[in-house]
């Protein structure tokens, strides 16, 4: 070992000592807070507020719009640190029984050891149990005073730990916010124009007033049109030989916004990364210092075990067939629609769909997915399992697909919605494949079919300002109204954001919350007919890690659809 690294680890070592010795000081005091928890009126408000049957769907977890604020913060270490927040349970007991709800507050302090007195940071958490390979995530209520309670359900038997993770804390919140008016986008697309051997590169934007503000472009060429009537707008080319017509090919770009962001909200934003230890014995202190210093999607240090008891009688309520239960109340849903077991995904409120086999229950039915490629992770689960024969030539990856099964006369679309889109970063693709919007597509499907439609927008969305999604979901929430009208048979359902953890060129899932929140508006008056597909209590149950859910995600949600269609 070198006197460099020694030194390295004797001055991050140092550190620790003091965390440690801070961090035992404020703890003194634990007890007392416990007993004042127990004692505080707020206990049987937020208890009373999770009753409420007039709560809005629980799809958004979300700061409220009064304690969202867009002002630069100034200390990290004044934000909620998940090395000195706490976890409790509200019951002295620690053994459940199947059927039962478990309580547990969470109070966020930050660095210096305060307790946080007001709300707005995003929580997720699980319960789950290693030696079975089970997991299910718990539902948040913001008390709006620095503290949370969290409710999970019991459905299995046996040990279970507990843990929540500090997603985005109201610091970063109020820094996404603010950043999002800050840049022209979160991740550029670019336009070429080709004119024979001439070619010249503009941006593009949907808001043809911030593209005005974020750019310097004389002109603007207006592809409103071009793109199924929804505005897109990108820099007209200088070069007098090139015209808005000669647009041909797009991509995207990733660029560094930091300089955007004060180095409070760079050090709340960030995640915790690899801990490449510069000596053993640091390793310890090392992970300390991360929890410390990065606050994006951080656990809190500290767990609660429970125990769940099998009881001979069976507490749960005998569920329905989904396919009789009523849609209508997973809008409104304020508890967990299921847990994962195996990697299999379980529904808690009706009885799920596992047949392998489609076929039967496909025959003489054309579905249709619109949206991203997460969307392709089903065309691809949903093709392998009916034995569909792909009849375009072209990759599904990239643009829309076909497939058939002639004797069962099913057929299977796959499209992309039109920009903004993201179609390939940094390598020019030909753009012209990707005007057709959803709404148009729908607006197609004949009154007589028997038709089933999944939809589906947010990665290639959530990069840009969410009133530009309000508008993109609106223009869809009214070609579904229309189809409605005109087919009567038809099965429409709203694929809804998903989490993960995985941060890339500042790319996340915060606007998960917000996107869920806009859908819940935007199809009000249509819950009774329109199905909404909850995913992310699935990611959050496996902690999902990447944009792209694993497989067996995929198929899990791909079997909750066709709980709602197949015996």
């Amino acid at each position: 070992m070198n006197k460099v690294t020694l030194l390295i680890c004797l001055f991050l070592t140092s550190i620790g000592i003091q965390l440690l010795f801070f961090d035992s000081k404020y703890k003194e005091n634990e007890k007392q807070r416990k007993y004042e928890w127990k004692n505080d009126p707020l206990r049987s408000q937020s208890q009373r507020l999770n009753k409420d049957k007039h709560l809005r769907n629980r799809m958004d977890i979300k700061a409220r719009k009064d304690i969202v604020v867009v002002k630069q913060c100034k200390d990290a270490n004044t934000a909620a640190s998940a090395l000195f927040s706490t976890l409790m349970l509200d019951s002295l007991d620690r053994l459940f029984k199947i059927g039962d709800k478990i309580r547990v507050l969470v109070e966020l302090f930050d660095s210096y050891g305060k307790r946080k007195t007001i709300g707005g940071d995003h929580l997720r958490a699980r319960i789950w149990n290693v030696e079975f390979s089970l997991s299910a995530p718990g539902t948040v209520f913001d008390n709006t005073n620095g503290s949370y309670m969290i409710i999970f359900e019991c459905f299995w038997g046996g040990p279970s730990q507990i843990s929540v993770s500090i997603a985005y804390t109201r610091e970063g919140v109020s820094a996404l916010f603010r950043l999002m008016t800050r840049v022209l986008a979160m991740v550029n697309i670019e336009a070429r124009y080709e004119h024979e051997n001439e070619t010249e590169d503009a941006l593009c934007h949907p808001d043809v007033n911030h593209l005005n503000v974020h750019t310097h472009y004389k002109e603007i060429c207006n592809f409103t049109l071009l793109n199924s009537g929804l505005p897109w707008f990108c820099g007209k080319p200088e070069n007098k030989n090139i015209n808005c017509k000669d647009w041909k090919y797009s991509r995207h770009t990733y660029q560094d916004n930091t300089y955007l962001l004060n180095q409070c909200e760079q050090d709340v934003l960030k995640s915790k990364q690899n801990t490449s230890t510069y000596c053993t014995k640091c390793f310890n202190t090392i992970l300390m210092l991360l929890l410390y210093f990065h606050r994006s999607h951080q656990t809190i240090q500290q767990t609660i075990n429970v125990t769940i008891q099998e009881t001979t009688k069976n507490n749960q309520v005998e569920r329905i067939s989904c396919l009789e239960y009523n849609t209508t109340n997973l809008w409104f849903l304020k508890q967990t629609t299921g847990y994962l077991q195996n990697l299999t995904w379980h529904t808690t409120h009706c009885k799920g769909f596992f047949q392998e086999d489609l076929g039967d229950c496909m025959r003489n039915k054309t579905l249709y997915l619109f949206g991203d490629s997460t969307v392709r992770q089903w065309y691809s689960a949903i093709k392998s399992r009916i034995n569909c024969k792909h009849l375009t030539k072209t990759n599904p990856k990239l643009t829309a697909a076909e497939c058939i099964v002639k004797n069962k006369n099913f057929t299977m679309f796959l499209a992309p919605h039109c920009y903004p889109f993201y179609i390939s970063k940094d390598q020019w693709k030909y753009a012209l494949d990707y005007l057709t919007s959803i709404a148009r597509r729908i607006n197609q499907i004949p009154p007589f079919e028997d038709a089933i439609v999944l939809v589906h927008i947010f990665a290639h969305m959530k990069t840009f300002h969410y009133k530009n999604f309000k508008e993109k979901i609106s223009n869809i929430r009214h070609a579904i109204e229309t189809l409605l009208e005109r087919n009567k048979q038809v099965k429409v359902f709203i694929k809804m954001p998903h989490t993960f953890t995985n941060n890339i060129a500042g790319i996340n899932d915060f606007f998960e919350s917000k996107f869920s929140e806009i859908i819940f508006e935007v199809f009000e008056g249509l819950f009774n007919k329109v199905i909404p597909l909850d995913q992310k209590d699935a990611t959050n149950a496996a902690m999902s890690k990447f944009l792209h859910p694993p497989n067996f995600i995929a198929d899990a949600m791909v079997n909750q659809m066709f709980s709602y269609i197949c015996e």
